[in-house]
């Protein structure tokens, strides 16, 4: 046994030392590899468009006008990528609901339509930061003349815009809080922070318009039944049906944020968030290092069969 070991160890210690001369026999070619890799980094890092990044918390605002629901939302859902509301109450119900609304392709569209923003998804690819506007990329959008070049001239698609929107605004639900986290990473800092204010406030927006309406709906609905009730004990039931629907209509209209409440209000990094530099520059770095390993074995394989062959 002492002997198999013995011998093991000699075998194992040339073969570490035949790699070793190996790659010192290919260093140059090696040095090379990184240098090339790490340049490619480095452009990459210092060409690419530089992102800001705005960043606002929210929380759920209870059917009762309070604030956070705490352990009402302390559940993981299964939605989509918006998962971390339960549908334990008819708050995060409706909080849950609102989220998928603000991902939906008619809200998306139709808030980057309200607030001229189908530009600066779909073809914005820069900020120049001395006159603060807009670089567009010339193969989609003619800034001189204030022309799309998709479609022959047309605009640029609903199912395009919401996948623009998805590559610069995120959406995070802290499950055990139940704290919902809307960041926007835009080129230019001011737009990033203006988008997540005009988010909040069209999604509240909207929720409290849904909310009138059906109370609205149901009001008018209860109407026609009082009217063809002659029950007294029915009619005064109906009375007091459409009294909670009344109630429903003024809580919606005294709420400014009637879906979500701010917690921490929208605001933009003074610093840009992409492109991750050091991140690049490892990547770069594994790269080469992956590179020189497999160069040198298919340089020091055609070698060996070269030699062996003649």
């Amino acid at each position: 046994m002492n002997e198999t070991n013995e011998r093991i160890a000699p075998e194992a210690s040339v073969r570490m030392s035949d790699l070793m001369a190996m790659f010192w026999r290919r260093r140059v070619a090696g040095a090379v590899l990184l240098v090339i890799s790490l340049s490619i980094g480095t452009a990459l890092a210092i060409f690419l468009p530089e992102q800001y990044r705005a960043r606002t918390v929210l929380t759920p605002v209870s059917a009762s006008g309070g604030g956070p629901l705490g352990s009402a939302l302390g559940g993981l859902g299964g939605l989509a990528a918006l998962s971390g509301l339960s549908l334990g109450s008819s708050e995060s119900s409706r909080a849950l609901i609102a989220l998928e609304i603000l991902g939906s392709r008619a809200f998306v569209n139709d808030f980057a339509e309200a607030h001229g923003l189908r530009k600066a998804l779909v073809a914005a690819n820069d900020w120049n930061e001395e006159t603060d506007t807009l670089v567009f990329d010339a193969s989609l959008y003619d800034a001189e003349s204030d022309s799309w070049l998709l479609r022959e001239g047309e605009g640029p698609t609903p199912a395009r815009v919401l996948d623009e929107f998805e590559r610069y605004v995120g959406i995070e639900v802290d499950a055990t809080t139940g704290f919902v986290t809307l960041s926007v990473d835009f080129y230019s800092p001011q737009i990033a922070q203006r988008m997540l204010e005009w988010l909040v406030a069209d999604i509240n927006g909207l929720m409290r318009d849904r909310e009138i309406g059906e109370a609205s709906t149901s009001i008018e609905y209860l109407t026609d039944r009082v009217d063809d009730t002659p029950q007294a004990e029915l009619r005064t039931r109906l009375y007091d049906l459409m009294q909670e629907q009344m109630e429903r209509i003024m809580l919606a209209r005294a709420r400014t944020n009637y879906v979500f409440d701010v917690v921490d209000p929208p605001a933009s990094t003074e610093e840009p968030v992409k492109p991750d530099v050091p991140l690049i520059l490892f990547v770069s770095f594994l790269l080469a290092l992956f590179s020189t390993v497999v160069y040198v074995f298919c340089v020091e394989l055609l070698v060996t069969g070269d030699s062996e062959g003649s």
